[in-house]
């Protein structure tokens, strides 16, 4: 992450922010996963203001991003207060129903500010796989045509309850966050574009 920070460095001081617009159905596991990527904990933010988003930064780094993740549900999308860079649309492994529901959302959020935002789908649940039985719940390789069907950048999955691929999936939001505010070409379409996490 050291290196992919210093592309957007400029001056002592400087922090640049990223505004993150997570997305999906109700239930699906977006604050829990918020609440694992930056307080490292679940349900243990009694202190958090309603409405405001979740924030990650590294602290022991200078001149590091400052994450803004905005829930779906907490902001006015028609007041377009603020734009996010990325559009991250999560859904859950083990609700199918749940992934049906990604291809509105990204309607709603390119109709609202425009089609140009990168696109991230994150599969979150991923430890219901090791806990039911096979059909119950949705393939890599489907959670990754989806992602492609909506011209998404990347396809990752993770669990917030067993931490597994936590890490990387941070990882991955930090430099397609830095990606974008850089400035660097974004191709939204093809078959190249997606990655699995």
């Amino acid at each position: 992450m050291d290196s992919t920070t210093n592309l957007i460095d400029r001056t002592d001081g400087y922090r640049p922010e990223i505004n993150y617009l997570v997305a999906g159905a109700s239930g699906c596991g977006k604050t829990t996963f918020l609440e694992r990527i930056t307080i490292g904990k679940i349900g243990g933010d009694d202190f958090r203001v309603p409405n405001k988003p979740f924030v990650l930064t590294n602290s022991a780094q200078e001149n590091s991003p400052l994450l803004n993740f905005h829930e779906s549900e907490c902001v006015d999308l028609e007041q377009k207060k603020v734009r996010p860079e990325v559009l991250v649309l999560c859904y859950d492994i083990g609700n199918p129903a749940s992934l049906e529901e990604l291809d509105p959302i990204n309607r709603e959020v390119a109709r609202i500010y425009g089609a140009d935002i990168a696109v991230v789908v994150i599969g979150l649940k991923r430890d219901l796989r090791h806990e039911k039985q096979e059909g119950e719940f949705i393939d890599p390789l489907v959670g990754y045509k989806t992602a492609q069907a909506l011209e998404g950048a990347m396809y990752l999955e993770c669990s917030a309850t067993t931490e597994e691929l936590i890490p990387a999936v941070v990882e991955d939001l930090v430099k397609k966050g830095l990606d974008v505010k850089t400035g660097k070409a974004y191709q939204a379409s093809g078959i190249g574009n997606c990655i699995v996490c």
